[in-house]
């Protein structure tokens, strides 16, 4: 599910109806944060890649050996229809979409959750809370999700029908990785500012194919 995941693309953001910013954070040290006047960021998702939701804006920033590199989801989904090789695309047609299966109720914590497999897998791979008081932390986990889906190209395809499932509420399991807390803290709005300019459609080409984001062969 995961060789494609890239960048947020689409440029919208969940209601700035916060009262207090919040750190939501996972056992592998993944956290979801989002502050008072609706920006956000997290790398739970998208393979550990922070993506940062700033001024109407969802952003990518990948780790080049130390440096920050700011990649403009619509350049990069540009770049990733544009290099998305023909097998990739043969294969991405004839793979069914995953599905996943409800397995009824799981205790993450002191959280409950529905649990969902996907496919035929033995573990589950998602417990979903519809606890309201993360209804935020979901929001967040579902666009971005939802963005790195469209993200993969072809491939977006496959795992799209998971979609779904972060629509009902917020993710305390995602994969192996459990919700571990949640906390109303203080984050200096300095924590959701570019860390530099985005790159233009060749240098995010560039960076995308020399860090294994996706591949031309």
């Amino acid at each position: 599910m995961r060789p494609y995941l890239l960048v947020a693309l689409a440029l919208f953001a969940i209601p700035a109806t916060a009262k207090a910013d919040i750190r939501a954070t996972y056992a592998d040290g993944s956290i979801i944060e989002i502050n008072d006047d609706g920006a956000f960021r997290g790398n739970l998702v998208c393979d550990g890649q922070m993506m940062l939701h700033t001024e109407g804006y969802n952003y990518v920033i990948l780790d080049d050996g130390g440096t920050p590199r700011v990649i403009d989801p619509v350049v990069a989904a540009s770049v990733a229809e544009a290099l998305t090789p023909d097998l990739i695309r043969f294969i991405s047609g004839s793979v069914p979409p995953a599905q996943p299966f409800a397995v009824g109720e799981i205790t993450v914590g002191e959280r409950k959750g529905v649990g969902y497999r996907i496919d035929d897998a033995a573990d589950i791979s998602f417990v979903i809370s519809a606890d309201p008081e993360l209804n935020l932390v979901g929001q967040v986990i579902a666009i971005q999700f939802g963005n790195c889906t469209q993200m993969q190209g072809p491939l977006g395809a496959i795992v799209m029908p998971l979609n779904a499932i972060f629509a009902e509420g917020a993710a305390i399991r995602f994969g192996d990785v459990d919700l571990v807390s949640v906390e109303e803290v203080e984050i200096d709005d300095a924590t959701f500012a570019l860390p530099g300019k985005p790159l233009d459609y060749e240098a995010t080409q560039e960076v995308m194919l020399r860090l294994g984001i996706i591949k031309a062969e």
